[in-house]
């Protein structure tokens, strides 16, 4: 068989399995009440979501510590044997004719000088790849502006993403993690800003929803919320469970469901905090790196796809399932310290 007859006959191998998934070959009947319930339970499959880490909007540290564009600090990506990493809309300086480079700029460059614009068209194509590949919402992580200005520039895309007209945009929800970092130094009337500000994203139709409408919230690093409000001073002070309830309490306050606040633990091993975490009222926990067992691959060295699958299944069924509380698993595809 030629070529281009197999390419053919493939094709239409193809086409008679799709049939012969959705419609019996003896002609297509009517589905019964209970068949129709049956299919829906076939249809149904669990949520997606990626977790983002923005720093590549030409912004901050995007041009110095990913990049290398700029020079003075790591430049994670600069050397030629990560350039497969870099995103899809970066370019190779030398390829940017438009632009006027300095002599020590590095080889990868994107939106330097920035551009809103162009920020927007690349997030707009995310958004194209991620409704296509089936990708239900994105993880946003940031600070809140009202505390951290700038936020470390995490959220231009996340703005990018609200603003987006795009069709594909409707169709790819978002969540905003609580983030706990230590500069903040949280009290309890930091949370209240934090929260007055998460509000206004929670009541948009493009938050992420789960179990009935309850709205996904996920709050990563619990104990470093937890040791900044334990520290904090009189009427400042707040306890973990405390902390939680408040949360709730706001989201319910402007009439939506009791949100599903999950504690998200850095690096792994969020099975180790079930205990704590379940006393404070967090209702599932997750891994931010995932990668639940064994050992951290050196280069060169990493392990077969086989035994790494092995390994994240034995971990999930000793550690994960017995730690009390539901937890959210990861799909990571490696866990290296290298970039």
């Amino acid at each position: 068989m030629k070529t281009g007859q197999w390419s053919m006959f493939k094709t239409l191998l193809l086409i008679l399995v799709a049939l012969a998934a959705v419609a019996p070959f003896g002609g297509i009947q009517e589905a019964t009440a209970e068949e129709t319930v049956t299919i829906q339970k076939l249809q149904r499959r669990p949520l997606l979501g990626v977790q983002r880490w923005d720093m590549f909007s030409g912004k901050g540290a995007t041009q110095q510590k990913e990049l290398g564009y700029l020079p003075g600090k790591n430049g994670f990506l600069k050397d030629p044997q990560w350039h497969d990493r870099v995103p899809f809309f970066c370019r190779r300086t030398k390829d940017v004719a438009w632009v006027q480079h300095s002599a020590d700029a590095g080889p990868v460059w994107f939106n330097h000088p920035f551009s809103q614009q162009l920020l927007q068209e690349s997030m707009d194509q995310e958004l194209r790849y991620a409704n296509d590949a089936g990708i239900d919402f994105f993880v946003y992580h940031g600070p809140a502006r009202k505390l951290f200005s700038n936020g470390w520039e995490l959220r231009n895309n996340f703005d990018c993403h609200i603003s987006s007209t795009i069709p594909e945009a409707k169709n790819v929800k978002l969540t905003w993690a609580l983030y706990g970092h230590r500069a903040i130094r949280y009290t309890k009337s930091k949370v209240a800003a934090m929260m007055d500000e998460t509000i206004d994203y929670i009541k948009m139709p493009c938050w992420q929803t789960v179990n009935g409408g309850r709205p996904l919230i996920i709050v990563y690093h619990p104990e470093r919320f937890r040791v900044a409000l334990k520290a904090a001073k009189g009427s400042e002070c707040m306890t973990g469970a405390e902390f939680i309830g408040y949360v709730r309490m706001r989201v319910e306050a402007v009439g939506l469901k009791n949100p599903y606040i999950v504690g998200c633990m850095e690096p792994r091993d969020s099975f180790m905090h079930a205990k704590v975490l379940k006393q404070e009222g967090y209702d599932a926990i997750m891994d931010y790196e995932g990668a639940y067992g064994g050992t951290v691959a050196t280069r060169e060295q990493a392990p077969t796809y086989a035994a790494a699958t092995k390994d994240i299944l034995k971990t999930c069924e000793q550690k994960y399932l017995n730690s009390g509380l539901p937890f959210i698993p990861p799909c990571p595809s490696m866990h290296y310290r290298w970039p």
